[in-house]
C-alpha cells in the first residue's frame, strides 16, 4: 500500500483489486459517500496498483490481493503524485485569461500555482490532506481539454494512465462545459485508462456521466475507528477522541483539523451554555455576534461549536426519554447532564437539538446568520422553558 495510515475501507478495496485481479478493471468509477471517508486516498491506492511493479524475476505488473507493493520505482513515483501515468485533476481558478487552447495552470496565478504545487506534496504524503485551491469553483474546461489530448497516447510508462478527478461535481459548475467534454471521453474511453471520479455529491453530477462510471460507495467512518486514529496519530486522550469523532460525523480530516486547533471541546461547550441560558439578553446578543463572525471567518470551527451543542443537548433527550447510558456521547459527563434534567424536567431536548439542525440548514441557502442565530437563540431557550436559579456546564 502507498499510504500506511489509510483507514481502508475493506470491502471496497477488495472489490476493486479482485477486478484487476481478473482482468476486469472498469474504464471508469465513481467514489461516492460522505466528506472525509478517504475517498480519494482510494483512487490514489487504485491507481499504485494498476501500475506496481513487483520486485522479482518476471518484472510483470503486480498481481497481488493486499495492493501495490510500495517499494517498486513505479510505487515510489505515485508516493509523490509524480507517476508520468497519473494525471490528476482538481477545480482550479481562472485567475487569468487563458484561450482554449492553453494549459489549464496558465489560468493560475504564481502565487496560486505555488500553493497548488504545495498542497499536491501535501496530498502525497497524507491520504486525508485535501487538495483546495483558493477561489476554485470549478474543473475548467481546459482540464478536461488537455485530457483529450494525452488521453489516447500511449502511457509514459507500462501500466494503466489513471485519471483522478477529485471533488468531480465541480464539472457541472455553471454551463457544465468540462462536464459534457469529459463525456465524450467517457462513452469512448482509452485503452488501458481508467478514470476515477471522486465526490461527495454525487447527485449533482450529470446523470449520463454517472451511468457511465462504476459506482462504489464509500460509507463514513466509524466514531471508533476516527477516534483510534485521533488518540494514535494525533495523541489526544479518548474523551476528546470520542467527542470530535462523534461532532464531525465520522469525517476524520474535519475530525483532525479540529483537534490541531487545540480547543478543548467541554471549554467550549461549557462557554456556549453560559451565554445561551444567561438571564440577560445582553449575553445572547453577544452569542450571536460572536457566532456570526465566527461563520464568516473560520466557518469549520463555527459548525463545530454548533454540533457540540447540539450533541450535548440529543444526549439529554436520549436520557430524557431512555435513560441509555449507552447511547450517550459525553459519558464522563452524566453527573452534569442529569443535572440538567433535573433542573429542567419538563424541556422538550428533541426541539432544542431540532433549532440548532435548523439553523445549520438555514446557514448553508446563505439566509443572514444573525437573523438565524438569532432565531436558534429564542427557540432552544423556548424549548428549555424554566429557568433554574444556577446550572454549571
Amino acid at each position: 500500500m502507498i499510504y500506511s495510515d489509510l483507514i481502508l475501507h475493506s470491502d471496497q478495496w477488495r472489490r476493486l483489486v479482485e477486478s484487476f485481479d481478473q482482468g476486469r478493471l472498469a474504464h471508469a468509477y465513481l467514489f461516492y459517500g460522505p466528506a472525509g471517508s478517504g475517498k480519494e486516498a482510494h483512487a490514489v491506492e487504485l491507481a499504485a496498483l494498476a501500475n506496481c511493479l513487483e520486485p522479482g524475476e518476471s518484472g510483470a505488473l503486480r498481481q497481488a490481493q493486499d495492493g501495490a507493493c510500495g517499494q517498486c520505482p513505479s510505487c515510489r513515483k505515485v508516493q509523490g503524485l509524480q507517476h508520468p501515468n497519473i494525471q490528476l485533476v482538481v477545480p482550479l481558478p481562472r485567475s487569468v485569461a487563458i484561450t482554449k487552447r492553453d494549459h489549464p495552470l496558465k489560468a493560475l496565478k504564481p502565487a496560486e500555482l505555488d500553493d497548488l504545487t504545495d498542497q499536491i506534496a501535501s496530498k502525497a504524503r497524507d491520504p486525508y490532506f485535501q487538495v483546495r485551491v483558493k477561489g476554485a469553483k470549478s474543473i475548467l474546461i481546459n482540464s478536461i481539454r488537455e485530457l483529450r489530448r494525452v488521453a489516447y497516447l500511449k502511457p509514459g510508462e507500462p501500466g494503466w494512465r489513471a485519471i483522478l478527478i477529485f471533488e468531480a461535481e465541480k464539472l457541472c459548475t455553471g454551463e457544465g462545459a468540462a462536464a459534457n467534454a469529459l463525456l465524450k471521453l467517457l462513452e469512448e474511453p482509452p485503452e488501458w485508462t481508467v478514470f476515477v471520479l471522486v465526490t461527495d455529491r454525487s447527485h449533482l453530477l450529470l446523470p449520463t456521466i454517472r451511468s457511465r462510471c462504476l459506482g462504489l460507495y464509500f460509507p463514513q467512518l466509524t466514531d471508533d475507528q476516527v477516534a483510534g486514529y485521533l488518540i494514535g496519530q494525533q495523541g489526544l486522550d479518548e474523551e476528546q477522541a470520542r467527542i470530535l469523532a462523534q461532532v464531525t460525523g465520522g469525517n476524520l480530516p474535519q475530525a483532525r483539523q479540529l483537534a490541531e486547533a487545540g480547543e478543548e471541546p467541554l471549554q467550549a461547550l461549557e462557554g456556549l451554555a453560559g451565554s445561551l441560558l444567561a438571564a440577560e439578553p445582553a449575553h445572547w446578543q453577544r452569542l450571536v455576534n460572536d457566532l456570526a463572525l465566527l461563520h464568516r471567518s473560520r466557518s469549520l470551527e463555527f459548525t463545530y461549536r454548533l454540533q457540540l451543542l447540539q450533541t450535548w443537548l440529543r444526549d439529554l433527550m436520549v436520557l430524557q426519554k431512555t435513560g441509555d447510558e449507552g447511547q450517550i456521547v459525553f459519558n464522563r459527563r452524566l453527573a452534569d447532564l442529569r443535572h440538567w434534567l433535573e433542573a429542567w424536567p419538563d424541556a422538550d431536548w428533541g426541539a432544542a437539538t431540532a433549532a440548532i439542525e435548523q439553523v445549520l440548514g438555514h446557514l448553508e441557502r446563505n439566509i443572514n446568520p444573525t437573523l438565524a442565530l438569532t432565531n436558534m437563540i429564542l427557540d432552544v431557550r423556548d424549548a428549555i422553558s424554566n429557568q433554574p436559579s444556577a446550572v454549571s456546564g
